[in-house]
């Protein structure tokens, strides 16, 4: 019951979908973290080298393309969780080289369900996530190098909790918070 509450609380705006789609990145204010999400296509690297970024995934069929080898738990973790899940995952490919951690693994976001996905899976193309300093004044020096930002509503409630792991091809799983 509470995924469909938040669900229906937090559904995407149209015109934001279609903003998106034409390559406007968007600006979402989430209580856990401000994030910044641009179509992969669209994407340029971020001026601000500190800003942690992520490829967001909203389809099981794209990962191939982006991840070197995909273990059997990465699957089976996958398929069935229902919650944003954040992994990082050695062996990112197909991406430009900011997208990359300094050792070549890939910060991935899963997104199944929910306001990510809604955003994300209409392109079908992944999404690039830059996580935002959280303070305003940190915010606006970031983002007034990035045209075309479009800001999503703010979710009326807290989003499902979110997991971060890593994830190894031998099958070795490592929570990171």
């Amino acid at each position: 019951m509470g995924r469909s509450r938040y669900l229906c609380a937090m559904a995407i705006p149209r015109e934001i979908s279609q903003q998106f789609r034409t390559g406007h990145s968007v600006l979402w204010s989430r209580p856990e973290a401000p994030l910044l999400i641009t179509s992969l296509p669209h994407a340029n690297a971020p001026q601000n080298r500190q800003m942690s970024v992520a490829l967001a995934v909203a389809e099981v069929g794209l990962l191939t393309g982006y991840v070197q080898e995909i273990s059997d738990l990465m699957w089976d973790v996958l398929e069935h969780t229902e919650k944003e899940l954040w992994l990082q995952v050695p062996g990112g490919r197909n991406v430009p080289d900011w997208v990359l951690n300094a050792d070549g693994s890939i910060n991935l976001v899963w997104a199944r369900t929910g306001p990510l996905q809604q955003l994300i899976h209409p392109t079908g193309k992944p999404g690039i996530l830059w996580w935002l300093p959280s303070s305003e004044a940190e915010q606006k020096q970031v983002l007034a190098p990035v045209e075309n930002v479009v800001t999503l509503p703010p979710a009326k409630e807290k989003a499902p909790a979110v997991r971060h792991m890593r994830l190894e091809p031998s099958g070795s799983v490592q929570i990171l918070k």
